[in-house]
């Protein structure tokens, strides 16, 4: 997955388009199903758990975490990367239905909208089962208040009535092709495993399984993203 979108991304790179003055293009679906393994910590990186929302995932040991006071309790993580402005952010919402692989296109009809309303252009996308969870997975480019471009991937993953979404940054663009970012990125998606239990109560809740998914969030340091 990561080689076809790095093609996708090298082809951006090339054109140098602001994505904010592009309309959404169709993404084409493809379906990528693994199942869930034993949790296992790759070489350099180390364990994230966040008991109170039953998630673990494992991030680059020189990475460093911050404070996510600021952003809301549905914010569980923010990484940067050292002397960058590459970042992870993990959000996790309750809905009040159940997501399944099943009724995972209308969370797609939604989030398309609203890409479709920042007039932001799909990059790359891809469906279907990772972790044995249903995951919708969108790249993109942005344009920052400076001028500066970047991509963009948003991993939206559904465990009964969770909705945990990573939004991972390249600052600026080079960062995800020639820097690997998105080899990375593919290793703390891979390792990512949410409880089946259900969402605790000091999260937000989101809608049932119709047109609803996880709501705007201002990645820090950059625009805002769906």
């Amino acid at each position: 997955m990561v080689a076809i979108l790095g093609v996708m991304v090298g082809a951006y790179l090339f054109g140098q388009r602001d994505a904010r003055n592009d309309q959404a293009t169709p993404a084409t679906a493809t379906t990528k199903a693994t199942t869930p393994t034993t949790f296992k910590v790759p070489t350099e990186f180390v364990p994230f758990e966040d008991n109170e929302t039953g998630i673990k995932l494992s991030i680059p040991k020189e990475w460093q975490q911050r404070s996510t006071k600021n952003l809301g309790p549905d914010t569980r993580m923010f990484l940067e990367v050292p002397d960058s402005q590459d970042t992870v952010l993990l959000r996790v919402n309750s809905y009040a239905s159940e997501v399944t692989e099943a009724n995972l296109g209308d969370q797609k009809i939604f989030v398309d909208s609203l890409f479709a309303a920042e007039k932001i252009t799909i990059l790359g996308f891809e469906s279907g089962v990772l972790q044995g969870m249903p995951v919708l997975i969108y790249i993109y480019p942005f344009t920052e208040q400076g001028g500066a471009t970047g991509i963009h991937a948003q991993y939206f993953f559904f465990q009964g009535r969770k909705a945990v979404r990573l939004v991972f940054q390249a600052l600026p663009a080079e960062h995800y092709s020639s820097g690997g970012l998105g080899a990375v990125w593919s290793k703390i998606s891979e390792s990512l495993q949410v409880t089946k239990d259900p969402p605790p109560a000091f999260l937000e809740q989101l809608g049932g399984t119709g047109a609803t998914a996880p709501g705007a969030t201002t990645v820090p340091g950059a625009t805002t993203v769906p």
